[in-house]
């Protein structure tokens, strides 16, 4: 068996949620390799497309939200959406690369390629490779009616009932979860972790996340946090890769001995580890490695369209607080992190929903339906 995780650098989740499938494969022994699907199609076309797509989410996330809500309207079982037809062009490399490089499995986090392999196995007509995607968001999003596939992997059972009214087939669904790496599944101790990233002595830690696009309404957040802390209470900002946020958050609390800014970093579960309540936006992957760590948690101004789902999705069941008036967010958060109860209860209920062994469920799922 060969497996390849064909991905897309719109963001991190997508290619978080293939190397989580890479790490799950290779701890069974099984060749799994990675490819950006976009570079495969030229550089410069990969670029293009994901800068276009951060610039979008970043700048104009209203428009982003437009966009996402008339593909939900045109989104439809009964015929192929102009999405397919965009990366429909793409067949033939993408084709040419997975058979000259002996690989049987084809695994599908990303929307984009799934409509490519599924322009292939419609137009190639090919049984030598079985294919699987992963949803790694919880709903459904525009364009996956339009996906045929051996499997499709999603996040939670109560999803079923929204992919089945929209068209797909029940039979290749499997809520399986969303796929993270095991390092959040580990436990952690507080006070040695707090040590190992210099923070001894503090009492509450609010750690905000931004993404890896550092997107959010930190600077609203960051005012009456800043006021409701504690002396020795810290603030921590993950600013993900967005340079001029954290430029300007410098600037401005410079001096302030509460507040840390910190550069992308890939030792994110140890600052979940060590916080007592987290905000953070609510994208699929890092929402779900926080439910998997057992985090207290806040969600914050979603990117429009699948964050908003997200955050509905995790607030309804009890496994955040998802509050859109900023002032009133930052009371709730702050009486979390004092109510221990409260901090329990949420957590129970995210173990409750979410898998922490979704990647290797998914690898065992995906290995044993391509043997079969």
């Amino acid at each position: 068996m060969k497996v390849i995780v064909l991905s897309c650098n719109t963001g991190e989740g997508h290619n978080t949620a293939g190397n989580a499938i890479i790490e799950g494969m290779h701890a069974r022994g099984v060749e799994a390799d990675m490819v950006n699907a976009l570079a495969l199609m030229g550089v410069k076309r990969s670029k293009l497309i994901c800068g276009t797509y951060i610039k979008m989410v970043r700048k104009i996330p209203a428009l982003f939200g437009f966009i996402y809500n008339l593909a939900l309207l045109t989104s439809t079982h009964r015929f192929k959406s102009v999405l397919y037809y965009v990366n429909k062009p793409s067949q033939d490399k993408l084709y040419d690369y997975i058979v000259q490089n002996d690989y049987d499995t084809v695994v599908l986090p990303h929307l984009f390629p799934a409509e490519t392999i599924t322009s292939i196995r419609k137009n190639k007509a090919i049984t030598n490779f079985k294919c699987y995607a992963i949803a790694t968001d919880y709903t459904c999003i525009p364009f996956w009616e339009d996906l045929e596939m051996d499997g499709i992997v999603i996040g939670h059972k109560s999803q079923l009932g929204e992919m089945i009214e929209r068209g797909l087939d029940p039979k290749p669904l499997a809520p399986l979860g969303i796929p993270v790496s095991a390092k959040f599944a580990k436990a952690y101790d507080k006070a040695e972790t707090r040590a190992k990233l210099g923070l001894g002595g503090t009492e509450l830690i609010y750690l905000i996340m931004t993404g890896s696009m550092g997107f959010g309404n930190v600077n609203a957040i960051l005012t009456p946090l800043l006021a409701a802390c504690g002396e020795k209470d810290k603030i921590l900002v993950l600013g993900g890769r967005n340079e001029k946020l954290k430029k300007s958050l410098r600037e401005k609390y410079a001096g302030e001995r509460k507040i840390d800014i910190i550069d992308f970093t890939t030792e994110v579960e140890q600052y979940m580890a060590a916080c007592d309540v987290l905000f953070t936006k609510p994208g699929g992957l890092s929402t779900s490695e926080a439910a998997t760590m057992g985090v207290p948690l806040i969600h914050t101004k979603p990117i429009p369209g699948v964050e908003s789902r997200n955050a509905k999705f995790f607030s309804s069941l009890g496994m955040s607080i998802y509050e859109k008036n900023v002032p009133a967010m930052v009371r709730k958060a702050v009486a979390l992190a004092h109510d221990e109860d409260a901090k329990r209860e949420m957590i129970r209920r995210q173990h409750e929903n979410i898998n922490p062994n979704a990647a290797g469920d998914i690898c065992d799922y995906i290995i044993r339906s391509a043997k079969g």
